[in-house]
């Protein structure tokens, strides 16, 4: 809870609550910065658990412009802000599709599944999908075209 508490908000002064809540975080990054810098991954932590290993990987996410990561983050800790707010879960598999020149897609993803996954996962490493246009045709049973009415 910052501090004006929710007295400001029953009062109808939202932006005066905003603004102080702000201010708090300001605070507090510059407490944990000491003086150096201080990024959005010193704070948060996804934290994957994989079946076959025992354990947990952790790893800081800085985040970026291009990514939504759209994820719950376990932050507080007696009502204070954690040393760290771990995501445990979350969508996480990302991938683009493009067209090549000819119109044939293209599409790239991640995901953090397999051994050092999780570094290109969060260095936003895209790998190529492991098929081909001819191998596509190649295997294909049957195909249709869809077209908008």
């Amino acid at each position: 809870m910052h501090s004006l508490g929710v007295d400001s908000i029953l009062k109808g002064e939202g932006n005066l609550h905003l603004v102080a809540a702000l201010s708090d975080a300001l605070d507090l990054v510059s407490i944990r910065a000491g003086g150096g810098s201080y990024a959005w991954g010193d704070l948060h932590r996804a934290v994957f658990r994989f079946p076959a290993l025992e354990g947990e990987t952790e790893i800081a996410t800085p985040g970026d412009d291009s990514a939504l990561n759209v994820a719950q983050s376990r932050c507080w800790d007696a009502g204070l802000v954690a040393e760290t707010c771990r995501t445990t879960g979350g969508a996480v598999y990302r991938h683009i599709t493009g067209f090549d020149e000819d119109g044939t897609p293209v599409t790239t993803f991640n995901w953090p599944m397999g051994e050092g996954s999780t570094d290109d996962w969060a260095a936003g490493t895209f790998r190529a999908l492991r098929f081909r246009t001819d191998e596509v045709r190649g295997n294909a049973v049957e195909t249709r075209a869809l077209s908008p009415r």
